[in-house]
């Protein structure tokens, strides 16, 4: 049998050369050696690491591709590893109540209330609607829809100061004040069309007289330096009018660039500290509900928390009957929640 070894003893011809030639052996390595990391990954060491997504709660399932975008452009961000981490454990935690007399069951966790949170932009959104409902009840209001002209190439952040700069500046032109007060809110989009390029725009519920919209156009091309996408129109239907605040309120990520981690990045950058939803006029001051939701509606009679859905399903994995047939209703509830066409 030959020998595998090199003349130095070592089973390595290579070291043998290298003695030879008098040069240094790098050092030899041990597994309490900590390895070289270069800058880019020792400031993602500092996030959390992302929980495998069939541990998630399911009511982030729906949206779990961009739920992984999102956090990876939070990390390329810089944002603080604070916030990644609440926004991973949104509802991680899922206490459900039962009515006894319908059957019903509701959930409540713990929320994140991060702008980029789908689950809780939505409930937002919908309380925002509810807190404005006694308000529009009250009257048949506008619906008015302000753009700014978008081009190829322009910052998502540059275009937001052009439109919130333009709103400043109507409120103070003679044509609004055909406007008592309203709610004023914001919603960013990517449009496709001429090459590709952010179109935000301010929704607006608005009591007051109407106004024509070619006045109202000329009167924003004022304002913005040329812009004249506007639209408005008089709602007669109190619920109508909900569902359009519910849908636009405080919802900072439309669809059409959740396509693209660099497109949410710069959302996230632009957006920072701008206020997605405000009341003016005689509006003001009426409260948004910006918080966690409201749970009063499960203090009353009729309702019983029947414990963390964990624990329920442990329960329901060693056997439990009572367990095991709550989660079959529950389930039964969650398919029929996916049918609804807000759901």
């Amino acid at each position: 049998m030959d020998d595998d070894t090199s003349p130095s003893g070592s089973p390595y011809p290579g070291e043998a050369s290298a003695e030879a030639e008098g040069r240094a052996l790098p050092p030899a390595s041990t597994s309490l050696e900590s390895p070289q990391t270069t800058e880019h990954e020792e400031e993602r060491a500092q996030y959390p690491s992302e929980d495998c997504e069939d541990s998630w709660p399911w009511i982030h399932r729906g949206w779990a591709p961009v739920r992984h975008k999102v956090r990876e452009a939070m990390i390329q961000e810089k944002c603080p590893p604070n916030r990644v981490l609440k926004f991973q454990q949104c509802h991680d935690t899922v206490w459900l109540w039962q009515n006894g007399q319908t059957g019903e069951i509701k959930e409540r966790g713990n929320h994140c209330n991060d702008r980029f949170c789908q689950v809780c932009g939505r409930d937002r959104s919908r309380r925002i609607a509810r807190a404005l409902s006694e308000r529009i009840a009250k009257t048949a209001p506008l619906f008015i829809t302000l753009t700014v002209r978008g081009s190829v190439g322009a910052k998502l952040k540059d275009q937001l100061q052009v439109l919130q700069a333009g709103w400043r500046a109507l409120r103070r032109m003679p044509i609004w004040k055909a406007v008592k007060g309203g709610a004023a809110m914001i919603e960013v989009k990517w449009s496709t069309t001429g090459g590709g390029h952010w179109h935000p725009h301010i929704h607006i519920v608005a009591e007051g007289r109407y106004m024509e919209q070619s006045d109202l156009s000329r009167a924003w091309a004022v304002c913005t330096g040329g812009s004249t996408s506007v639209n408005i129109k008089r709602a007669f239907v109190t619920d109508k009018v909900i569902n359009y605040v519910a849908k636009y309120a405080s919802k900072p990520m439309d669809g059409s660039f959740t396509d693209k981690v660099h497109k949410i990045r710069e959302a996230i950058a632009a957006l920072g500290g701008v206020r997605l939803c405000a009341c003016f006029g005689t509006w003001f001051g009426t409260p948004l509900n910006d918080g966690d939701s409201n749970d009063d509606d499960l203090l009353i009679e009729g309702w019983i928390c029947v414990g963390s859905e964990s624990n329920i399903r442990i329960a329901a994995a060693s056997g439990c009957a009572a367990s095991i047939k709550f989660l079959e209703h529950l389930d039964r509830q969650r398919a029929a929640e996916r049918l609804r066409p807000d759901g």
